[in-house]
């Protein structure tokens, strides 16, 4: 079971976790800037997912977004030897204990484990993520 610990640089999570599935983060952005969450965005929040010995094999990013007043996923990426080991039941409890407070009752992402996510209650939106390439 990995512990989740508040952190506030980039520069601590390690690049494999960034190369999810799907994913098309600019790390080089992200670290390039000092890797310090505050000077990104004030509405974000990011948490590493520790190990007894304080290695980190997971991570959760989640930024507020005010519009519809709702915590978007950024990230939430595990080490595979640590994937299905009750990670999203842990990050539903941090949810509960530390957003619900503020008044935020609804989540959303993007995946490619849609699957893993309902089984703890997550359902598919309504809409449909889409990209355009230039």
């Amino acid at each position: 079971m990995l512990d989740y610990v508040r952190i506030y640089n980039f520069k601590l999570i390690p690049d494999r976790l960034f190369e999810a599935k799907g994913a098309d983060y600019n790390l080089d952005y992200l670290k390039g800037r000092g890797g310090n969450l505050p000077e990104l965005n004030a509405d974000q929040v990011l948490y590493g997912l520790i190990d007894k010995e304080s290695v980190i094999h997971g991570v959760l990013w989640l930024s507020y977004n005010i519009l519809n007043d709702r915590i978007w996923i950024n990230l939430f990426g595990v080490d595979k030897e640590y994937q299905d080991k009750n990670n999203i039941g842990t990050a539903l409890k941090i949810f509960k204990e530390n957003h619900l407070k503020e008044g935020v009752t609804k989540f959303s992402m993007s995946t490619t484990r849609d699957k893993a996510f309902e089984k703890y209650g997550f359902t598919k939106s309504e809409t449909i993520h889409m990209e355009y390439e230039l």
